[in-house]
């Protein structure tokens, strides 16, 4: 693919998928009310969900939020190595994506990091702008701390995950729970993030312009209903303004046809300056949301095994 006349590479079934996207209909929900995006990407979604892994234990349940109940799922994988878990917060922009969105790839990521994942829907934007979600977040982990071995898990074998909005939110969680004096996880798995709200990166102006699945717009959109009236320059709503000392070891990672790709380079760099332990994965050709693609794109694949095997890692 070319964009302004330089020629940019693109992994060869990830463009097919681009051009299926681009021939069904236009890739900008920026222009929808998020009830009509959110059922936009319901719909889309399904194309990513389909096999599902088979595991060993699915169940749905609630746990109490400081605002409510927060609809939970656990997924349990066939090969279980322990009673570690993953604490998981799916993408979506704040404002879209829910445990059906990214089912699939979250039983990807218990196959291969062979640990339980617990998933929860936290409240979505612009209906709860921060701090709601995290608050949900931050709920899910003081509920794991107390209940896991209730359930037969470990809660000092735990590690905070999350792709997109939920990098964020998982980065953010961790955070909190260093600055209130908490006990920390083992790690953090961080998927292509968006760490601020700023739109003038190099990677925002190559590839934001929306043929790569996601637009500079649409993150626009969604950081304007995600920080409402109290967010902006938050530490807790864009983590990359935060004081980064202190974290347990993370894993990032990215595709390089990505708007955000510039969050994670960033974070990654500061994480250096803070003392981080870390290790930072870019893809070659692939878009944002790759990890839910494992069953067409086979880099994406490859990027959930090293995930798997970098919460592995983690959980030891």
């Amino acid at each position: 693919m070319s964009n302004q006349g330089e020629t940019i590479y693109v992994e060869e079934e990830t463009a097919r998928i681009l051009s299926e996207l681009q021939d069904a209909k236009p890739f900008d929900r920026s222009t929808l009310s998020a009830v009509e995006a959110r059922a936009q990407m319901a719909e889309g979604s399904k194309i990513w969900n389909d096999p599902l892994p088979d595991m060993a234990e699915a169940r749905d349940f609630m746990i109490d939020g400081r605002h409510g109940p927060i609809h939970t799922r656990l997924l349990k994988p066939m090969d279980v190595d322990g009673n570690g878990c993953i604490l998981y917060f799916h993408g979506g922009g704040f404002v879209l994506g829910s445990l059906e969105t990214h089912h699939r790839l979250m039983r990807c990521l218990a196959v291969e990091s062979r640990a339980t994942v617990i998933a929860i829907d936290y409240r979505l934007a612009p209906e709860h702008p921060f701090p709601a979600p995290l608050e949900d977040c931050i709920a899910a982990v003081q509920w794991l701390q107390d209940k896991a071995t209730a359930i037969d898990l470990d809660p000092e074998r735990l590690v905070l995950s999350g792709d997109s909005a939920g990098a964020n939110l998982a980065l953010a969680t961790l955070l909190h729970l260093r600055d209130a004096g908490a006990p920390l996880p083992s790690g953090g798995a961080l998927f292509y993030g968006c760490y601020w709200s700023r739109l003038g990166t190099d990677s925002h102006q190559k590839y934001g312009g929306g043929r790569y699945r996601l637009s500079s717009k649409e993150m626009g959109w969604f950081w304007h209903h995600y920080l409402g009236a109290h967010g902006r320059g938050d530490v807790y709503a864009e983590p990359m303004h935060a004081d980064l000392t202190g974290l347990p070891p993370l894993f990032l990672n990215y595709g390089e046809v990505d708007p955000l790709a510039d969050d994670t380079r960033e974070l990654a760099a500061r994480l250096d300056r803070a003392g981080v332990v870390h290790e930072c994965r870019s893809y070659p050709g692939l878009v944002h949301g790759f990890l839910q693609m494992t069953n067409r794109v086979e880099p994406a694949t490859t990027a959930m095994m090293d995930a798997g095997r970098a919460i592995r890692d983690m959980l030891r």
